[in-house]
């Protein structure tokens, strides 16, 4: 009897090991899920503007074009305008020129440059 309860407490303990083992892998799955997301928010954000990045556009593109392909009937508008004639300034003279007509001073990399 005193060996069956040696044993049982042995296998409690080895149980509790292991679940714990098992929360703190979940923990750090979640938080590297966490900071994963928070890249990827910075990475499909202009800095600059604000809004949403070409690739974050495609990706959003992408996954209703997979949805519709399944039969789903998902609801979204796109509107796309150009109020200050940026597209055609950045595609004829280039973005530095855009980001210096737009902000009146030269911008690169997260910087401003007087």
């Amino acid at each position: 009897m005193l060996l069956m309860m040696i044993k049982s407490q042995a296998a409690e303990r080895k149980a509790k090991k292991s679940l714990k083992a098992l929360q703190e892998s979940l923990e750090r799955e979640e938080k590297q899920q966490q900071e994963l997301d928070e890249t990827k928010d910075k990475a499909y954000t202009d800095a600059l503007t604000g809004v949403k990045s070409k690739a974050a556009y495609a990706e959003a593109r992408d996954e209703l074009d997979r949805a519709i392909h399944n039969g789903e009937k998902p609801e979204f508008a796109l509107i796309v305008f150009d109020v200050n004639d940026l597209k055609r300034m950045n595609d004829v003279y280039g973005h530095e020129a855009g980001d210096r007509h737009r902000y009146g001073k030269r911008y690169r990399r997260g910087r401003d440059y007087h």
